[in-house]
């Protein structure tokens, strides 16, 4: 079932382009464009982008300087690949995904991690209330209710930690305006919040790119909102970055924004 068909509401069967073209009339389904960010993925890239293929229009993989066959893996599954010369870092992956985001003109950008984490089989959730709601970055949490991880606990002390770091350094204390998920990758963008982002050059190459664009949506008063998701720890491509390296470098990028604000 394609992402058309998910979000028709009425279950009625989709129509062509040209049926579009000739009846403007007729309200047409948004486009979704999930966008996949992958560095040695070739064991879990084909699912991952087959299943994206499932609940979207379209899915491009940006191969960043992979050593294996993840490009190939993800082109033979239907996705467009396109590839860094050499391993740039996450934050470069994922401006590449906004840069062809802004190419492409979808009505909503998805972006999933090409390890198996996320579910696309949430796409859905995320698109619906971004409609819904109007939210210029809707991201799927693992900590409002509903939302689920199976870290080991260190890690979800981390990211509580890092969580607390980086809404004060949004000056986003209270209640209403709680991030419950800033390192969550699962967001989907719309339209304004692609434009916005694609030409940002404060997006860092690194893993600290996810709060770089927190602060580069706030600037721009985007509105960000959540909706619960499952991430998954127990997949065999999850990262092996050490969890104490990478919590320096989000704690130092966090305390670089805090600082530049003051």
């Amino acid at each position: 079932m394609t992402m058309r068909e998910h979000l028709s509401g009425d279950g009625a069967e989709a129509r062509s382009e040209t049926d579009h073209a000739r009846s403007p009339s007729v309200p047409t389904s948004p486009t979704v464009l999930v966008g996949i960010p992958a560095y040695n993925e070739a064991d879990v890239i084909g699912v991952v982008v087959r299943d994206a293929l499932a609940v979207a229009d379209s899915v491009v993989v940006v191969d960043d300087g992979s050593d294996d066959d993840t490009a190939r893996h993800a082109r033979d599954a239907g996705a467009t690949v396109v590839e860094h010369s050499c391993n740039r870092g996450y934050g470069a992956a994922i401006v590449t995904i906004l840069q062809e985001a802004v190419h492409r003109s979808p009505d909503h950008l998805v972006v999933v991690d090409g390890d198996g984490q996320h579910d696309p089989a949430d796409v859905p959730r995320l698109v619906e209330h971004q409609r819904q709601s109007g939210a210029g970055v809707v991201i799927g949490s693992r900590f409002v209710a509903g939302g689920s991880m199976d870290a080991p606990r260190y890690r979800r002390l981390g990211l509580h930690v890092v969580n607390w770091l980086v809404n004060l350094s949004l000056g986003r204390l209270s209640p209403g305006s709680w991030i419950a998920d800033t390192q969550s990758g699962f967001r989907a963008y719309d339209p304004r919040a692609v434009r916005t982002l694609a030409t940002k050059s404060q997006i860092g190459a690194s893993m600290g790119a996810s709060v770089d664009i927190l602060h580069a949506v706030a600037t721009d008063e985007l509105v960000v909102e959540e909706v619960p998701v499952e991430i998954r720890y127990d997949v065999p491509a999850a990262s092996t970055e050490h969890p104490l390296s990478h919590g320096v470098s989000l704690v130092s990028n966090v305390l670089r924004h805090t600082f530049r604000t003051r």
